[in-house]
């Protein structure tokens, strides 16, 4: 089963009830902003089936997945994953950026 263009437009705590009630994913496509805290717990529960991953900022507002949403991935055992894209919103060498 796989999910595509969920938007994380959606109330935090509506979002990860959603996410909490579907079975394990093997694609997942999300486009918006979530919370590290939230992401962490949605992807765990994912990831055992996961072969797809996408995740992508929306252009209408100021969403990233920073390095902490990155650190999460790294740490997340992901043994069936093929494909992960991560579009990475650039901030054109601010502070943030750079730093």
């Amino acid at each position: 089963m796989g999910l595509h263009g969920v938007s994380m437009a959606l109330k935090p705590s509506t979002l990860v009830e959603f996410l909490w009630s579907l079975p394990p994913l093997k694609g997942l496509i999300l486009t918006g902003e979530t919370d590290p805290r939230q992401f962490k717990d949605w992807i765990r529960h994912h990831a055992p089936t996961l072969r797809r991953l996408a995740l992508e900022p929306d252009e209408s507002y100021n969403s990233a997945f920073d390095l902490e949403h990155l650190t999460i991935l790294a740490e997340t055992p992901l043994p069936l994953l093929e494909r992960l894209s991560i579009n990475i919103k650039r901030t054109k060498g601010n502070s943030d950026e750079v730093s």
